[in-house]
């Protein structure tokens, strides 16, 4: 009874208080028989669990229940629970995905020939995360209609849902926001259907996000700043700064309580975008602690879980902290690898962002006239793209630095007619 009411829970998606979760599946381990198929069932909904609790002592516990009970029963079911959970806890810390890759692979090979729904639920989630956390929008895509199928047959409104967020993930990472916005509709009366909270605080997440992106996001301003005002230490403080960029008091918030910010899956995630605000005001101190974060990961893709945000590479988001810290060199660097990897991906909105804030850094830097060049090139590389509004958040960056090149191409004597003909009217 413990066991299938724990489940139900889970298959309801997890809860706020996600480590009692936790706890209420692992209570009943010990008192189900070995070969109970409810025990597989439980160490399934763990792995899955370890991806939003955070990994810690629990999780390499669930490692070992694992490998056990592949030691004791040894089917194939077991197989892909053991090679799930180790992929899943080596995500979740941190590992570089060619670490966990053979694992996740090998899962899904094995869940397919069993043709377990709940298996093959349990299957997809790495490798989701591999996907993400590459950079491989176009594997998350060929992933998320058969997750939907295999979650409605096992049941799983949290598969279903996921199905939901990772396809609004991929519109915005992509440009596609109106998309994107039909999707959270979508996603949120599967919800309602299935009656799950899994869609409610993930869809709200992702709706900043898009709202972010629209240059919206300061419509909720009040709102934002009274949450971070509440819970100073959650990822509000990062999302009210976001919302209200001249606000110095939301500012002094974020560079005093980003320290203080839990350390669990999302952290990376919450420092990049704190990394926005850093190289907007061009704070040095907060650009630092932002590189201290992020320079660890290399490579790879910023992304939460199993794809309930993703932000794009991670280089692009340490180079924005060095440019914030006055390291011009190094934010050039690692900006023109955040252009390759986002070019890679096919995510328009990635591509763009990076080329834009490289731009800045050589416009900032200009060691030579070559600077000034690439900058212009760079610009005019997003500008063509055309699928951005002007009123957007890339549309206003694509403005400011127009305007900066223009000021540093046209001829000192004109621009100063210029300017004095712009007071002028001003004061008309």
């Amino acid at each position: 009874l413990l066991a299938r009411l724990a489940l139900f829970e889970f298959g309801n998606g997890v809860p706020v208080d996600r480590r009692d979760l936790m706890i209420e599946l692992a209570e009943p381990l010990d008192l189900l028989p070995a070969a109970s198929s409810l025990r597989i069932d439980l160490l399934c909904a763990s792995a899955v669990t370890v991806a939003v609790t955070g990994a810690g002592p629990s999780a390499h516990r669930l490692i070992e229940a694992a490998e056990r009970e592949h030691c004791e029963v040894g089917s194939t079911r077991t197989e892909v629970v053991r090679l799930a959970t180790r992929s899943i806890v080596k995500a979740v810390e941190g590992a570089d995905p060619d670490d966990f890759r053979v694992d996740v692979e090998r899962a899904l090979d094995v869940a397919e020939s069993v043709n377990d729904p709940f298996l093959l639920a349990l299957a997809y989630q790495p490798a989701l995360r591999l996907a993400y956390a590459t950079g491989d929008l176009a594997r998350s895509d060929a992933i998320l209609q058969p997750l939907a199928e295999v979650s409605e047959r096992a049941l799983l409104a949290f598969g279903v849902v996921r199905s939901h967020l990772c396809a609004i993930t991929n519109a915005i990472a992509r440009g596609q926001f109106a998309d994107a916005r039909l999707l959270l509709v979508e996603a949120r009366a599967a919800g309602v259907r299935l009656r799950t909270h899994a869609a409610e605080v993930a869809t709200a997440t992702l709706e900043l996000l898009l709202d972010l992106e629209l240059g919206v996001l300061d419509r909720r301003g009040d709102a934002l700043n009274a949450w971070a005002d509440a819970e100073p230490e959650s990822r509000a403080i990062v999302v009210a700064a976001l919302a209200r960029p001249h606000d110095d008091a939301c500012h002094a918030r974020l560079v005093d309580g980003i320290d203080g910010l839990p350390r669990d899956d999302a952290y990376s995630t919450v420092v990049s975008l704190a990394a926005l605000v850093a190289g907007d005001r061009r704070d040095s101190v907060l650009g630092r602690r932002c590189v201290d974060v992020l320079e660890p990961l290399g490579e790879r893709f910023v992304t939460v879980s199993f794809g309930s945000v993703a932000l794009g590479p991670a280089p692009t988001f340490t180079g924005i902290a060095h440019l914030a810290a006055g390291d011009h060199d190094h934010a050039k660097d690692l900006l023109e690898r955040g252009v390759q990897l986002a070019d890679g991906s096919g995510a328009a909105l990635w591509s763009a962002q990076a080329r834009l804030w490289l731009a800045e850094t050589l416009l900032e830097r200009r060691s030579s006239d070559r600077d000034l060049r690439d900058a212009a090139s760079l610009l005019q590389c997003v500008r063509s793209s055309g699928w951005f509004d002007d009123t957007w958040r890339l549309g206003r960056h694509v403005a400011l630095l127009s305007t900066s090149i223009a000021e540093q191409t046209t001829p000192s004597v004109v621009r100063d007619r210029q300017r004095a003909e712009l007071d002028g009217r001003r004061i008309a």
